[in-house]
């Protein structure tokens, strides 16, 4: 071939493709202009004329729609308020129904009382911790067993007039069951009282304090003496008490008949203890031994006003039989114990309270704080067996500051007539002085501070004294008790 470029060799591969680069495409963005609508100019004339034409063409035709959506509205109103009615009725049917099973499955009789399910009973439990901060300012031989007379050191006795001592106490710590069960169709025993109540007086062991019952006006099982009246008592955290005080709880059987007019009668027989001082042969064996032939009596009289400003007064009698045997000569002696006590509590000036007691009595020595455990009731002598004869009493005003704070102001005072065979360390006089504040600081809890002071006189003239401060820290389970709490040991 010849005579033109044709015959040329094709160029390499490689150089084509270099000479075909392509551009990449650019793509502007496109942009829209908002589109201007302008507003129809109508001219007033013709405006006036579509408006008068076409409204009352419109208002004809949508007048029924409006109607029947007013009524369906108005129904469905009222179908709303017949279910809220509705509603409403059955949670007051729920309502009811649960305030019945309430009251009958779980509230008592009395306000804190839970329903028995099954009976018609009703029960409580109750009882408070109590802790007892103490600082003894002068010695005295217990610590443990309370501020009583006997425990008082006296000057001829080794170790007295020590700097005393500080401890803290929980042994008043108590629990308690209270279960009521009523008769209403029995107007005499309308209802039957089971008490039971325990604390860890005085080292920290188990101590029933109160188990009864009572149903009407019979009480049988273990509570506060009858000869006491416990209504009366000073308001204290002291254990003890007044040394002619009487803080007992012993069994019995008691009957209670009210006489009408704010009158009535207690009968009881309580389980005898008497304490007769028996003395020993060579050998320290006591001659004889204590016979208990027959409960102790004792009858009260009491008056009561529950209207307006609440009083009482009560006059009681105490009759015991004290007696011993045995085989020695003159074993088999006895003597007659009796005591009489008048108490009452009665209103003073605002919301205020005196309450005061007085005892007189020979072989009662058991029953009084100043004597119980020294075997003072009755003593042997060259005639028989010779009661002790003793005379007490006290007062104590109960002053409120307030709702929740008041104090308590005690005074007590014992004599007892010492016979010629007793020895001369035989407690002879006793005075006791209390003065309180107690603060209420919620219904389940109690601070308060008291100071005591107890002295004691020998028949040989030896003196002793006792000054103590205590702080106490009360935190009840449940509001209320059974009966007033301070009530002492």
């Amino acid at each position: 071939m010849s005579g033109g470029d044709w015959r040329k060799p094709a160029p390499p591969l490689r150089s084509l493709i270099v000479r075909m680069r392509i551009k990449p495409m650019r793509i502007k963005p496109m942009r829209i202009k908002p589109m201007r609508i302008k507003p129809m100019r109508i001219k007033p004339v013709f405006h006036v004329w579509i408006g008068s034409v076409f409204a009352p063409a419109f208002l004809i035709a949508a007048t029924p729609v409006l109607v029947n959506a007013n009524v369906f509205q108005q129904q469905e109103l009222d179908s709303l308020r017949q279910r809220v009615e509705a509603l409403e009725a059955a949670r007051d049917t729920l309502r009811q129904g649960v305030d019945i099973i309430r009251k009958t499955m779980f509230e008592g009789v009395l306000p804190g009382f839970f329903h028995i399910p099954g009976t018609n009973s009703s029960m409580k439990f109750g009882g408070y911790i109590r802790m007892d901060a103490i600082r003894d300012f002068d010695q005295i031989s217990s610590d443990l067993l309370g501020f009583y007379t006997p425990f008082i050191l006296t000057s001829d006795t080794p170790g007295d007039r020590l700097n005393g001592n500080t401890f803290y106490r929980m042994s008043a710590t108590r629990l308690n069951i209270d279960v009521r069960t009523p008769f209403p169709d029995n107007t005499t025993f309308d209802e039957l009282r089971l008490l039971f109540e325990t604390d860890f007086w005085p080292n920290g062991s188990f101590r029933i304090r109160h188990a009864y019952g009572q149903w009407g006006p019979l009480l049988v099982g273990q509570t506060w003496e009858t000869w006491y009246d416990v209504e009366a008592a000073p308001i204290a955290f002291d254990y003890a008490g007044p040394p002619g005080g009487v803080p007992l709880r012993v069994p019995m059987i008691r009957w209670t008949q009210p006489l009408g007019s704010g009158f009535s009668l207690t009968a009881a027989a309580e389980t005898p203890d008497p304490e007769v001082a028996i003395p020993t042969d060579v050998n320290g064996v006591p001659v004889a031994e204590i016979e208990t032939r027959w409960p102790d009596l004792v009858v009260a009289f009491e008056k009561r006003q529950v209207q307006g400003k609440a009083w009482h007064l009560r006059l009681s009698g105490l009759l015991r039989d004290l007696r011993t045997q045995g085989t020695s000569p003159g074993a088999n002696t006895g003597a007659t114990g009796w005591g009489l006590y008048f108490t009452g509590r009665i209103p003073a000036f605002g919301s205020n309270t005196l309450g005061f007691g007085a005892n007189i009595g020979e072989g009662v020595g058991h029953y009084l704080n100043a004597l119980s455990g020294t075997s003072s009731d009755a003593f042997w002598s060259s005639t028989g067996l010779e009661a002790l004869p003793t005379w007490s009493a006290f007062g104590t005003y109960q002053l409120h500051w307030s709702q929740e704070v008041q104090s308590n102001f005690t005074y007590g005072y014992l004599r007892a007539d010492n016979l010629a065979v007793q020895t001369g360390d035989a407690i002879r006089e006793s005075n006791y002085v209390v003065v309180n504040i107690m603060w209420n600081v919620t219904p389940l809890v109690e601070f308060g501070i008291e100071y005591l002071h107890l002295d004691r006189h020998d028949k040989d003239g030896a003196f002793g004294v006792g000054n103590r401060l205590d702080l106490v820290f009360i935190y009840s389970f449940t509001p209320g008790h059974p009966y007033p709490r301070h009530l002492f040991n």
